[in-house]
């Protein structure tokens, strides 16, 4: 059995499990997303960090609710920063995450209110309409 980390957080109303699964090569399976953001669950989708492969300080994969992949979400990149730096993985107050619709660097500052709170911006890039254009690891070689 294997123990995966696992958060759900909000951000601007929209709620994600994030999971932690560094040695995964993709996220949760179509089937497993549905399961995991059942309406007992209340999540709008599966978000996996995963080890780089592109050139990123982490990887993110999402599965929404209804098992379609998307490639992109600045609410959910942002709570996949968020998780990343409560789990301690990335100290830096710049990341760049890989996602489907290429990378995303997101910055993290302090909110200057009375809690210890974070203000994460994503820079979002520019919509793309081409789904050839998607980043993607490369597959793996012979171990």
């Amino acid at each position: 059995m294997t123990l995966l980390t696992v958060a759900k957080l909000e951000a601007t109303g929209d709620d994600f499990l994030v999971v932690l699964d560094w040695e995964a090569r993709s996220g949760p399976s179509p089937s497993r997303a549905r399961r995991l953001c059942d309406r007992h669950h209340g999540a709008d989708g599966v978000m996996s960090v995963l080890s780089p492969c592109a050139g990123g300080d982490v990887r993110m994969e999402l599965v929404n609710a209804d098992g379609i992949e998307a490639e992109m979400t600045g609410n959910g990149v942002r709570c996949v920063v968020l998780a990343v730096l409560d789990w301690g993985l990335v100290a830096r107050p710049t990341l760049t995450v890989e996602t489907a619709a290429g990378l995303r660097r997101v910055s993290a500052a302090d909110s200057g209110t009375a809690a210890a709170a974070l203000q994460l911006t994503a820079e979002m890039g520019t919509v793309r309409l081409d789904p050839g254009s998607r980043l993607r690891c490369p597959a793996p070689g012979p171990v």
